[in-house]
Parts: C-alpha cells; structure tokens; sequence
C-alpha cells in the first residue's frame, strides 16, 4: 500500500486530505477458490487487483 495526506489548518478546524493506492503492482491470486470446499491453506496473494481510495477528513 501506497498514500499520502495533506494537513490544511483552517480558521475553524483542520481538512486532511489523503489518497492512495493498494497492490500497487497489480499482483492478485485469480486462482482463488470459494465457496464450501476451498482450501484455507492455497492462500499466496492478494484477492483483488488494484485499488485507488481517497479521503478528507475535517477535524474541529
């Protein structure tokens, strides 16, 4: 996982504003099984492929 945020100091509280992305290199395990008679060991790699996320958050 990758990110970074940004503080901003406003009059009334601070904005921290935060992006980034997961599995950066888009490396997954699509051989993954499900259901009932999987095997919980056959586990090597991530699930999913890549995933960007962003956020704020407004603290007062």
């Amino acid at each position: 996982d990758v990110g970074i945020s940004r503080k901003f100091e406003m009059t009334d509280g601070d904005l921290t504003v935060s992006v980034g992305v997961k599995n950066l290199f888009d490396e997954f395990q699509n051989d993954l099984e499900t259901g009932v008679f999987r095997d919980s060991d056959y586990v090597y790699g991530p699930a999913f492929s890549r995933t960007f996320y962003a956020g704020l958050r407004y603290d007062f």
